[in-house]
């Protein structure tokens, strides 16, 4: 099992309400830690979900946690970070991090779920690359490889390091974040059960795999016409090289 974490913590996401893939990691987390999300709003809902987001913070903070959020001066549209993040969102988070000392970062994996996650993922390499600091990342969703269901959900390629956790503590703070992020009722009313399900029943991975954006995986999200697997490789180039 994972020894307790040191120096300073960088969680980067795409989305507000990412965090409940990763609930697991963040309540056994006891270092400082800042939270960046790529986007604050919905292309689905007109709801801004910054209040959400900022409610989410704030009730790991009344646990005791010492969480806060480092704002984009830009964020980018949801379901389009693959066009939106630029060189200077990487220079204004680069910067952060040298000045804070981050010394980790966490994500979601490189998965060909969604979109935004991808680049979530892709945007988070890069930083530890440049700063020779750790990257871990977690499985949200995908597209599974037997076609039975429509998406696997927590369901890492391959299993990293597993995580100890209280399976009370991270089941009820599911529900109390999934009541928060009001403005995605409808998405969780769908990952709901399989997210309770893997909580209850399974145990927690990081990702070992290490895809590339342009591997031979299928995109979730190119089968819901959500994007261009193509254009999202095309776009994130600069990240890669």
């Amino acid at each position: 099992m994972h020894a307790p974490l040191d120096g300073k913590l960088l969680i980067l996401l795409a989305h507000p309400d990412d965090e409940i893939f990763i609930l697991p990691f963040l309540l056994r987390v006891q270092v400082k830690t800042f939270f960046v999300y790529l986007t604050n709003n919905s292309r689905y809902f007109s709801a801004d979900r910054s209040k959400e987001m900022n409610e989410s913070i704030q009730s790991f903070r009344a646990q005791g946690y010492d969480f806060q959020i480092e704002k984009f001066d830009k964020p980018c549209r949801d379901g389009f970070c693959f066009l939106d993040l630029s060189e200077e969102h990487f220079k204004q988070i680069d910067n952060f991090i040298r000045a804070n000392n981050v010394t980790r970062i966490a994500t979601l994996a490189l998965e060909g779920g969604h979109q935004d996650h991808d680049v979530a993922s892709l945007f988070s390499r890069k930083l530890a690359m440049i700063n020779n600091i750790d990257v871990i990342e977690f499985a949200a969703y995908k597209k599974p490889k037997k076609n039975l269901f429509s998406l696997a959900v927590m369901k890492p390629q391959k299993r990293g390091v597993p995580f100890s956790f209280s399976r009370l503590e991270v089941i009820k703070n599911v529900f109390s974040l999934t009541l928060l992020y009001r403005s995605q009722w409808r998405t969780w009313s769908g990952l709901l059960p399989f997210i309770m399900y893997r909580y209850s029943c399974f145990s927690f991975y990081s990702e070992a795999a290490n895809l590339q954006i342009d591997g031979p995986y299928i995109s979730l999200y190119e089968s819901r016409v959500h994007a261009s697997k193509i254009d999202v490789v095309n776009a994130t180039r600069w990240l890669t090289i």
